[in-house]
C-alpha cells in the first residue's frame, strides 16, 4: 500500500513556503521571549551578588568592630588591675598609663 503523493505544483510550493515562513516567525517570536526572560534572570542575579556583597561588607564591618570591641572589654578587664598583677609576679610598679586615654586627648 503505497501512500498517494501530492503533485508538487506551484500552488504547493508556495505553500510550503508559508508553512515555513510561519514557524519560522514562531521560532523567532519564542527566541526574543526566552531572551527577554533571561534578560530578567541576569538582571535578578546581578541585583542578588550586589545585594551578597553588601551584606559581606556590612557584616566585615561589624565583625570588625566587635572585634574592637572585646579588645577593650579585654583591656578594662586586664588594664585596670595591671598593676596588682605585676606586682604578684614580684615585678615591682607603681602605676602604669594607658595609650588610650594618650591618644585620646588629640595627640593623634
Amino acid at each position: 500500500m503505497s501512500q498517494q503523493q501530492t503533485p508538487l505544483t506551484a500552488e504547493v510550493i508556495f505553500e510550503m513556503f508559508r508553512q515555513a515562513a510561519e514557524e519560522t516567525k514562531e521560532i523567532k517570536r519564542q527566541a526574543a521571549e526566552e531572551t527577554e526572560k533571561l534578560k530578567r534572570m541576569f538582571q535578578e542575579t546581578d541585583r542578588k551578588i550586589q545585594e551578597v556583597a553588601r551584606l559581606s561588607k556590612e557584616t566585615e564591618k561589624k565583625i570588625s568592630e566587635l572585634g574592637s570591641r572585646v579588645g577593650e572589654i579585654v583591656e578594662n578587664m586586664v588594664g585596670s588591675d595591671i598593676v596588682r598583677q605585676f606586682q604578684a609576679l614580684g615585678i615591682a610598679i607603681k602605676s602604669h598609663s594607658r595609650y588610650k586615654n594618650f591618644w585620646n586627648k588629640g595627640n593623634k
